[in-house]
């Protein structure tokens, strides 16, 4: 409020018109007639990711340890079936596949396009990644070329995106993976991979010397889930079956704060004006029992924690079918009112949108989507025939992908663009049709005088003899 009304602060029209219409359209999002994923799984999708520097690419793996990459701009391409004609039909075809059949948005951005005909996704490559069960893969955050697996062959790998099936790098960690990230914070100077998963350590992998360099110790059980601070390079965060979000400090190889369900905003202020009142002996012994009374954030097992796009909230899910929103710096829940959910599966992975209006949520055959400051249901997404376990969000489009135990990837995106989709693939279709007539037209036959509906080949004056 102070920042508002500051003479010396001014929030451009052009930002407050995107916003709103961002909420706008979130709140209508429907499953996409228009964009069918071709996945080539056979098993549960534990995990999808999309790439935030151009917002092109998606990474999709199974339990099998298979990986599928998509190409989100390219649409249908080689890999799809193109229909039956001459070549004008063929060129048609390629010109309705090719980019230039983008429309931009309302809000006039050329990053956020949409495309105006029908597409079929299919794989860009296919990867055997692992033997074992995968359970995360993640992007390199300054450049798409090269992405992160993890699974339960206790093995960090680092991947090559240009060079198909190309293994740059791999790390064994000594434990099955749940989950493994990279900080995005812009300016970061080191390049260290974190690694958690069936132990009650976190395992830090630097990419460039190719070896680990830190053991993070802490947790008296389990760590399933991690999340990199968006505005702090050396601040990690992790929740495990301990029931316990902690964060740590990598430089000191410390945790330093643990959040507290029972903490409110008024409590904390009052526990700093006490902190200064405590003598250094008794602030001493304090520090020292800390590790014993560990405040809890859940009531269960901590299955997935995810930042806000501006690192000041943070949000948790857990066993206890709760999910919590937090002040990032105090460790304290505000205590916005999300209902009680029926998912309480550990490989959960919710997601935030871009503008943190709404966070996408897996319950049973739905996925919900959650107003992030009020904790009302906006809207209820049915189109899963299974458990949907994980969602992501797609940058600049206001697209939603899922996918879960039904081996199915699908796309959800607001019912405006998906109204100009279908306008724009009738008007498709008819120059299609158009194109395929003029070419089935022989100009050689049509000055003989012959027509193409009559038999050639039969003589009627032969009818009536007999054999």
């Amino acid at each position: 409020r102070d920042v508002a009304l500051s003479p010396h602060f001014q929030i451009p029209a052009f930002h407050l018109t995107v916003n709103v219409q961002s909420k706008r359209r979130l709140s209508t999002l429907c499953a996409s007639t228009s964009i069918d994923m071709a996945s080539s799984h056979d098993a549960p999708i534990p995990h999808i990711a999309i790439e935030n520097t151009h917002s092109r690419f998606m990474l999709s793996i199974d339990l099998h340890g298979n990986l599928n990459m998509f190409d989100l701009e390219r649409g249908a391409s080689q890999f799809a079936n193109r229909p039956k004609g001459g070549d004008g039909d063929s060129k048609l075809f390629d010109r309705i596949n090719d980019s230039s059949f983008l429309a931009s948005s309302l809000d006039g951005n050329e990053n956020k396009r949409h495309a105006l005909v029908p597409k079929k996704y299919s794989p860009t490559f296919r990867l055997k990644a692992s033997l074992g069960a995968l359970r995360y893969c993640c992007w390199y955050p300054p450049d798409p070329g090269m992405f992160i697996t993890g699974g339960f062959d206790q093995r960090v790998r680092i991947w090559d995106t240009n060079a198909t099936k190309k293994l740059l790098d791999q790390y064994n960690v000594g434990f099955p993976i749940r989950c493994c990230e990279m900080p995005e914070t812009f300016g970061s100077n080191h390049s260290l991979i974190a690694a958690c998963g069936e132990a009650p350590v976190v395992r830090l992998c630097d990419s460039i010397s190719g070896s680990i360099t830190h053991t993070l110790i802490g947790h008296s059980a389990n760590v399933f889930t991690l999340a990199w601070s968006p505005t702090q390079a050396f601040t990690l965060l992790t929740g495990g079956d301990d029931s316990t979000i902690r964060a740590w400090d990598i430089r000191k190889g410390k945790w330093f704060m643990a959040f507290d369900q029972e903490r409110t905003l008024d409590s904390l202020s009052s526990n700093r004006r006490a902190t200064r009142r405590i003598g250094w002996k008794r602030k001493r012994d304090r520090e020292a029992k800390r590790n014993i009374d560990v405040p809890r954030a859940h009531s269960g097992c901590v299955t997935c924690i995810k930042f806000a796009r501006d690192g000041r909230r943070l949000f948790s899910t857990g066993q206890d079918g709760r999910l919590r929103s937090w002040q990032s710096d105090g460790g304290c829940e505000l205590f916005v009112h999300f209902e009680h959910t029926g998912n309480g599966s550990r490989i959960l992975r919710f997601d935030v949108s871009e503008y943190d209006h709404c966070i996408a949520y897996p319950d049973r055959q739905k996925v919900k989507l959650y107003g992030s400051k009020t904790g009302r249901v906006i809207q209820v997404l049915n189109g899963h025939f299974e458990t949907p376990l994980c969602c992501a969000f797609r940058i600049g489009t206001q697209e939603l992908y899922t996918a879960g135990t039904d081996h199915q990837i699908l796309a959800w995106c607001p019912e405006a663009v998906e109204k100009e989709m279908k306008e724009a693939w009738n008007e498709v279709r008819r120059q299609r049709q158009q194109a395929c007539n003029a070419e089935s037209k022989n100009p050689f036959i049509d000055s003989l005088g012959f027509s193409t509906d009559d038999d050639n080949w039969s003589d009627d004056s032969l009818s009536g003899l007999s054999v």
